[in-house]
């Protein structure tokens, strides 16, 4: 792969990240899929697209898991195109979606693509369209840098914008407000992990000098994860019944488990 990005290909199909907020939370702490509702990927390539292009409008973010300032301007110098996929729960996304998918990668000019999608099937979608390009478009995984990403919280579940304190912003609308005074009341923790994972994974994606990674990737809880070695977890809840969001977690190599 070249060392300078060509292009930035943001493909966008939904899920929890592009959600809008979780207002019918239940009174046990955490949503379950029904409480999930999306309406469109606008969140996700509006905030792609402010941070991104040759002139990027500069926005001021709190990046504080990922050990930077807490405002800290964020910009990604890439121009960027969007494929729009709309929205599709990830266990739907399959054989119909996935050669599209691969064939879109492998005709497009850029050379770095990002993947939004929701989180119960991402692993099991990356695996897809891996096997999908090595077979039906071979040499693309050795050309092309491609990250998918995600959240366990949507972007609109978010109070990164606004900050943490209880005074009211200035110019916040009543609806934003009250929003964000659910998001508090109603969730353990009212930050989305949306906005983190998008800046983790343009940053890893837009690396320069770095030959060591090609091929496909994954970025969730602001980490960095390989998908044939990850898979995620979910905990029981008191009801007895799973968890909505649960969590990813590395799965040791055979290598590793030698050691």
């Amino acid at each position: 792969m070249d060392q300078k990005p060509k292009g930035l290909l943001l493909i966008t199909t939904g899920g929890t990240i592009a959600a809008e907020p979780y207002r019918a939370v239940p009174d046990k702490g955490y949503p379950t899929p029904e409480d999930v509702h999306v309406k469109d990927n606008s969140r996700v390539i509006n905030y792609v697209k402010s941070i991104t292009g040759e002139r990027p409008y500069k926005r001021a973010m709190q990046r504080r898991s990922l050990g930077f300032n807490d405002h800290m301007t964020i910009a990604f110098h890439v121009q960027t195109r969007v494929e729009d996929f709309g929205t599709k729960d990830s266990k739907y996304i399959g054989e119909q979606d996935i050669p599209k998918i691969a064939k879109l990668i492998a005709d497009a000019p850029e050379n770095l693509v990002l993947i939004t999608m929701g989180t119960d099937c991402m692993v099991q979608n990356s695996d897809l369209l891996r096997c999908e390009l090595e077979t039906n478009h071979p040499g693309i995984l050795e050309k092309k840098r491609i990250v998918f990403t995600g959240a366990h919280r949507p972007l609109a579940d978010n109070v990164s914008y606004e900050g943490t304190s209880n005074e009211r912003p200035e110019g916040l609308s009543d609806r934003r407000w009250q929003d964000i005074q659910d998001s508090r009341k109603r969730l353990k923790d009212g930050l989305t992990d949306g906005y983190d994972n998008l800046n983790l994974a343009l940053d890893h994606l837009t690396q320069e000098g770095d030959q060591s990674w090609k091929g496909i990737s994954m970025v969730m809880q602001k980490e960095i994860f390989d998908p044939q070695h990850t898979m995620k977890e979910y905990d029981i809840g008191d009801d007895g019944r799973r968890k909505f969001s649960g969590r990813f977690i590395h799965i040791p190599t055979a290598e590793q488990f030698a050691r």
